[in-house]
């Protein structure tokens, strides 16, 4: 659509108003009909009304801003507000694409097992870190955290099976099975070599789920009520550091 003068328009209603000119320039076609149908109405007065009328429309568009025209005639204040529409999108596409992902939610469970682990709360420990794995099983920290209360607690089974989870999960650091005290119990296991030239991947595996590594997880066990009465015995000061780990070593070389 061709852009609209204001000047031509006002000229148009000035000279051509009594026939309504400017309205037809402008595309108001139902004004330009009214212009028309006045004409032959009044057309037996000296002086066409419209004439009159157009006058006035020429003074009202000579003393209109160019901005007013604009946006009344020229569409600008549909554009202006299409611009800043898609100015908005535009906007709101770059905040969605600079928004950073959420973080995925911590595991509170696991946080505090590892944690009860880390001062010896082995049953503790370990019924939190069940917990942690209805939330998420693919976890090596996990699993290798239950494979080591497992042994301390010599339960064999249980411990091999979380073992093979944490290496088959991508376990890095292989070594730190060798030479890790929660493992000692283990290592000394006459299938344990086995074990390890296997690629820590158990014969019946294929029979083992997690439904068996968890069964009867309450068991009372001597080496797990000891290590916890040390813990506690820590916890109250009755303990040093020095003394505590030099007892705990006592222990897992029984």
């Amino acid at each position: 659509m061709r852009k609209k003068s204001k000047l031509i328009a006002a000229l148009f209603a000035l000279f051509g108003g009594s026939f309504g000119l400017h309205r037809w320039y402008l595309g108001d076609i139902g004004g330009g009909i009214f212009y028309l149908v006045m004409l032959f109405m009044t057309s037996r007065l000296s002086f066409p009304l419209t004439g009159i009328l157009g006058v006035f429309e020429a003074i009202r568009f000579f003393s209109m801003s160019n901005n007013e025209f604009e946006q009344k005639y020229n569409g600008g204040a549909k554009r202006e507000v299409v611009n800043k529409q898609r100015g908005t999108r535009r906007t709101n596409r770059k905040q969605e694409q600079r928004r950073p992902q959420p973080k995925r939610k911590a595991n509170p469970f696991k946080s505090s097992g590892i944690k009860k682990y880390k001062n010896y709360e082995l049953d503790g420990a370990e019924k939190d870190l069940l917990e942690a794995m209805k939330i998420n099983d693919m976890d090596v920290d996990t699993h290798y955290t239950l494979a080591s209360i497992y042994s301390l607690s010599e339960k064999k089974d249980k411990a091999y099976f979380h073992l093979q989870q944490a290496v088959q999960l991508g376990m890095k650091d292989l070594e730190k099975v060798n030479t890790d005290d929660a493992l000692a119990y283990l290592r000394i296991q006459d299938d344990f070599d086995e074990f390890r030239k296997r690629g820590f991947v158990l014969k019946r595996a294929a029979r083992l789920n997690s439904g068996d590594a968890v069964d009867n997880l309450l068991d009372d066990d001597v080496l797990l009520s000891q290590l916890n009465k040390l813990a506690e015995l820590r916890k109250r000061g009755l303990l040093s550091e020095a003394e505590f780990t030099l007892e705990r070593k006592k222990l897992l070389r029984k």
